[in-house]
């Protein structure tokens, strides 16, 4: 009975012991890319002040050719698109005085091919490569280096 105490000390430790004592973190970094993308095919890229908007628009199955896609971030955390190989589509994301906007994605699966400031708003247009799902992930940066907010973009690549 006594080579079976520390299961039960343990057991109990974990019954009565919140998660949140075991793990924590802040709010701020919770959606980062940072605590799920991992690997060398990485990208981060910095932006100047900008916003996310998400507007998601469902691409029309009676056209050879997808038009491009939407996705409007500005007041919304995350979103999420379906879309074909090769299919373009657009993110956009507030802009504002004194952040900058890192980007975080895989470049095997997706390529970023623009980015334009707006007058309130910034335009990135990104192209998929090949039938990978993916994900993009977007950190507000103060000038301070602080992350204020996360936001991103879900891609799932359909035939």
């Amino acid at each position: 009975m006594l080579k079976y105490l520390w299961v039960i000390v343990v057991a109990i430790f974990c019954i009565n012991t919140p998660a949140q004592a075991l793990v924590k973190q802040d709010v701020s970094k919770a959606l980062s890319y940072r605590n799920v993308v991992s690997g060398s095919s990485v990208v981060t890229t910095s932006l100047k002040p900008s916003g996310l908007s998400s507007n998601v628009s469902e691409p029309d199955s009676n056209t050879e050719k997808q038009q491009e896609q939407i996705v409007d971030l500005q007041n919304g955390t995350a979103k999420s698109i379906s879309i074909r190989p090769e299919g373009e589509f657009v993110v956009k994301v507030e802009e504002d005085k004194g952040y900058i906007w890192q980007i975080s994605y895989d470049k095997n699966a997706v390529i970023m091919t623009g980015n334009i400031a707006k007058e309130n708003f910034r335009e990135i247009r990104f192209v998929q490569q090949g039938n990978v799902n993916n994900e993009i992930y977007f950190d507000k940066v103060n000038s301070e280096g602080k992350v204020v907010k996360n936001k991103a973009v879900y891609v799932k690549v359909y035939q």
